[in-house]
């Protein structure tokens, strides 16, 4: 008989200073190269900054979770993306841009557009 062993973690960090999605971005990706983290999410907190290096899109026409991972998805398919968050109840999405890509605004809005989503840039990556 072969038995299993499963462990069952949860650890909660808080990090100072947590400059963007795209700090997020890099924690999860850390976490995730360990063998024994399953599972990863990294958020922002209200009043974090996020455009340092991120892109931020209102997004229009979504009515659930659903509909917000649907846009996320197609986000994450533009060239050049490293990942993107999308939040419902905000009607917004935080891209970040792989390390030295020229990611174009208009690419996202048209992946939003073609995802069956509106999209309008409100704050692009800083130089």
């Amino acid at each position: 008989m072969i038995h299993r062993v499963f462990r069952l973690m949860t650890m909660i960090v808080l990090v100072p200073a947590f400059g963007c999605c795209g700090c997020g971005v890099s924690l999860e990706s850390a976490a995730r190269a360990n063998e024994t983290i399953q599972k990863c999410r990294v958020e922002a907190r209200a009043g974090d900054k996020t455009s340092d290096c991120c892109y931020v899109l209102e997004i229009k026409g979504m009515t659930c979770e659903s509909c917000a991972e649907h846009v996320a998805t197609a986000l994450r398919q533009v060239p050049g993306v490293a990942d993107a968050k999308v939040v419902y109840r905000d009607s917004q999405a935080k891209v970040h841009p792989k390390p030295g890509a020229r990611l174009k605004g208009d690419a996202l809005v048209k992946a939003v557009e073609k995802a069956g989503y509106r999209a309008e840039i409100k704050e692009t990556p800083k130089p």
